[in-house]
């Protein structure tokens, strides 16, 4: 087999005088090609994965962390770096955020507290996790926030229609909104639900090559339903709910759960429904899928850990117990 000798690609590209050289080294084959190349400076894996840590210096680290997670606080003010991070109750942390928003203070007093949850993606199997999830919650305390979702009913009952109209329904009838569907006047940009009755499903089915897949009707969604205005207003005035993963295992969800000038108890239970919502995402047992929560109202820099045990006791034993009825019925199945 005939060998061509490889040869070198010398580029040479000045900047603010300094030289970049990059080698780019071909072996050519009378059969086969094959290219190789060395990596740029600046794909180089990093310098501290290729030095020796030096184990005194981790004995150090280790002791400090420790001594750090045993302090407590007394005082009430402290370096925040050199204690472990406080964990406050639902009620503590609320008013600690209303105090920063009233008028001498931030001025902030119509601004809204949020919530950031950090999730554990794990399940059943050590390699498997959960992907990214969204859904929307009506709140028990509801709050306006600039933000409505549009909603299109199909019903056939002039009751209902009329009904869904005053829920708040973009659009609300049975042929003629399934007309606008065909002519393509209804978009999926311009509506974010589709609700039906169970009467009118089939029809909406026949159209469903005029609907994003994401947007039809199902049982499960409780979009088909007969009680066409309560979902309709509960979807119009529905906040939205998103996760982000910061790796395979946890992902944030981060969202809004009212105003600051909401009572403290409105508040408290407006978190308790988003924690008792997003749980329902959890297909598997863990010990916690809420592993932690912080609340923070911006402008404000401040962040307080709250603890949310109160909500988070039944998630095991919720799913727990599903997986046991599941386990039972394959077992008389066998």
């Amino acid at each position: 087999m005939n060998i061509v000798k490889p040869f070198v690609i010398t580029q040479r590209i000045l900047n603010s005088n300094k030289f970049l050289t990059c080698f780019t080294q071909v072996n050519l084959y009378s059969k086969n090609t094959k290219t190789h190349r060395k990596k740029l400076p600046h794909e180089a894996a990093a310098s501290d994965k290729w030095v020796t840590r030096n184990k005194g210096q981790q004995l150090v680290e280790d002791k400090v962390d420790k001594l750090i997670a045993e302090r407590q606080v007394v005082d009430p003010v402290w370096l925040m770096k050199e204690y472990k991070t406080q964990t406050f109750s639902i009620e503590d942390a609320i008013n600690f955020h209303k105090e920063l928003a009233r008028p001498d203070m931030l001025n902030n007093i119509e601004g809204f507290l949020n919530v950031r949850f950090l999730l554990d993606m794990s399940s059943k199997k050590k390699n498997k996790f959960m992907d990214n999830f969204k859904g929307n919650i009506y709140y028990p305390n509801f709050f306006a926030d600039g933000f409505k979702k549009e909603v299109v009913a199909v019903c056939k009952n002039p009751a209902e229609i009329e009904a869904a109209r005053n829920a708040g329904a973009l659009f609300a009838g049975y042929e003629e909104v399934l007309k606008k569907f065909e002519k393509g006047e209804i978009s999926d940009q311009s509506y974010d639900f589709l609700v039906c009755t169970p009467e009118t499903f089939p029809d909406v089915m026949l159209l469903k090559k005029k609907i994003n897949k994401d947007k039809i009707p199902s049982v499960k969604s409780n979009t088909v339903t007969e009680n066409i205005a309560e979902v309709v207003s509960h979807l119009h005035l529905s906040k939205d709910y998103e996760t982000s993963k910061t790796s395979d295992e946890q992902a944030l969800l981060k969202a809004r759960i009212g105003p600051l000038n909401f009572e403290t108890s409105k508040l408290v239970e407006n978190l308790g429904a988003l924690a008792e919502k997003v749980k329902t995402h959890k297909k598997y047992a863990t010990e916690s899928f809420i592993t932690s929560c912080v609340l923070y109202a911006p402008p404000s820099t401040e962040k307080f850990k709250v603890d949310i045990s109160r909500f988070t006791p039944k998630v095991v034993e919720n799913i727990k117990q599903k997986e046991d009825e599941v386990e039972e019925v394959e077992a008389a199945v066998q």
